[in-house]
């Protein structure tokens, strides 16, 4: 009974985990957008600036002052 209990458990882990785009390594959703680079390439935090990589996601336009 606890097998079952475990597994399903790590199921539902799975489907709610983010994979860093680099080096495919799965990370709760929860650590998405959380201010800090759990990713190497920076991949989880695309609406943040907190990872040096270079881009930023706004979420809802771009203007000459910055996001919208």
């Amino acid at each position: 009974m606890k097998v079952l209990i475990i597994l399903a458990m790590t199921v539902f882990l799975e489907a709610s985990a983010f994979v860093c785009r680099s080096s495919g390594i799965q990370i709760p959703d929860s650590r998405v957008n959380d201010g800090y680079c759990d990713c190497e390439d920076g991949s989880d935090e695309p609406e943040t600036h907190v990872c040096n990589s270079g881009s930023f996601v706004c979420k809802t336009e771009l203007t000459d002052e910055g996001c919208a």
